[in-house]
């Protein structure tokens, strides 16, 4: 029905969404009707085409279809011989299809006859090109297409406005051993290609998914937000030691290869999940503080019965959302990091020394819901932070149902008298 009242109005609709609904091999007679129903349309411009089986209509046959697109987002499994892919691709002819498109997205694996064609073709007005795929390995990825094809890619997608390659993969029979590189090695050589010479805002995700069973890397490129890398916290990013050195050593790129490396994050995003002990965490923090030497903002969330945060920032306002007003004023990780926000736990002093020796430019803290009210001891310890506060949300009644106990460097001994009523008894 709805595909009927498009087609009484194919001469005005310049947007659709199409999903073929092949729930069976159709053969030709039926992809041709398919096809000639698209032709109907004369002043499409903007196509999305899915389909939730499998599906002969290649991208291919969607453009010559439709000749006047300049947005197409393509979600069919490209699944077509070694032999055909080539004989279509080595046609001169078909180098300019590509031409009218601004927009291309590509939702699946594509063969490496494909990417050479994606190399060759003619692009005059693409400013946005994503693929993301499902049950593809990023590191396979690149071993099958091979490093000179990925590399011809990537510099084409470095010329764009916004660039997404997102891989999500299921890590069984992976080919990432064939490799001599370490795996955070190989992903920032393929972040020195895709962001060229452009000096933009870099935020890096790094999480561990072992309850999803998935690996999940993503490298993004936009023109006003910069790039964006998600990557995939995997055993082989870090050394355990033995039983004799239990020592947590977590594994740099080697710039030597990559030529890019940690340097270039200024955001830096991590969640750790609760399999990991609490050594762990430590030793992930500490890494961060010494390792990314230009950091602007550093969110860390461990993810157990409860989530415990900590960001530590330029000043308490320091988010995502004030992040560009920081970065007109940035230098390195010491002097840009003054801020730190535990949220849902107090960190133990062991944390706190490590992280006011690292960023010793450290002038504020807070604790958002903390998981004990404050002793006058621990606060103590920490004299050299400008100014500490304790917010307990609604589990305290004062002022209005929150109460903000704060503590000055200069006149913390002299607390209310009725605040006392939060330390413990034996303050008293």
């Amino acid at each position: 029905m709805r595909y009927a009242l498009c087609y009484k109005y194919r001469a005005t609709i310049t947007t659709m969404w199409f999903d073929f609904q092949d729930m069976i091999d159709i053969g030709v007679e039926g992809i041709d009707r398919t096809l000639d129903y698209l032709k109907q349309f004369p002043n499409l411009k903007d196509l999305t085409v899915r389909d939730s089986y499998y599906s002969k209509v290649t991208i291919f046959d969607i453009q010559k279809a439709c000749p006047n697109l300049t947005s197409l987002d393509y979600g069919i499994s490209y699944d077509e011989t070694e032999e055909k892919n080539n004989a279509f691709m080595s046609n001169p002819a078909n180098l300019n299809l590509q031409n009218h498109l601004k927009r291309l997205v590509i939702r699946s694996a594509i063969p490496v006859e494909y990417l050479k064609y994606l190399n060759s073709c003619v692009f005059t007005q693409l400013s946005t090109l994503k693929m993301t795929t499902c049950n593809v390995d990023l590191y396979d990825w690149l071993i099958d297409m091979e490093w000179d094809n990925v590399m011809k890619f990537l510099n084409r997608l470095s010329t764009l406005d916004s660039a997404i390659l997102n891989f999500q993969a299921i890590p069984i029979g992976r080919k990432i051993a064939q490799l001599p590189e370490t795996k955070m090695t190989i992903f920032f050589k393929v972040v020195d290609v895709l962001k060229g010479n452009k000096k933009s805002f870099c935020q890096m995700d790094i999480a561990d998914y072992p309850d999803l069973r998935t690996n999940i890397d993503c490298l993004e490129y936009d023109s006003v937000d910069g790039l964006h890398l998600s990557y995939d916290l995997e055993d082989c990013d870090y050394k355990k030691g033995d039983w004799r050195t239990p020592d947590i050593n977590f594994i740099l790129p080697d710039v030597s290869i990559s030529r890019t490396g940690l340097e270039i994050v200024n955001y830096l995003n991590a969640v750790i999940t609760c399999d990991k002990d609490q050594d762990f965490q430590f030793k992930f923090i500490d890494y961060v503080l010494t390792s990314y030497p230009n950091l602007e903002l550093f969110d860390f969330c461990y993810i157990g019965k409860s989530s415990e945060g900590i960001t530590i920032g330029r000043d308490a306002n320091h988010s995502m959302a004030t992040k560009r007003k920081h970065h007109l004023s940035a230098t390195n990780t010491k002097e840009n990091l003054r801020s730190i926000e535990a949220c849902c736990f107090v960190p133990p002093p062991k944390l706190l020394r490590m992280i006011s020796t690292r960023l010793p430019n450290i002038e504020f803290m807070s604790c958002v819901n903390p998981t004990f009210h404050f002793e006058i001891e621990f606060v103590s310890q920490y004299r050299d932070f400008g100014f500490i506060y304790f917010d307990y949300g609604d589990e305290a009644e004062f002022e209005n149902g929150v109460i903000l106990d704060y503590i000055n460097k200069d006149s913390y001994i002299r607390l209310l008298r009725d605040k006392m009523r939060y330390f413990p008894p034996w303050f008293e």
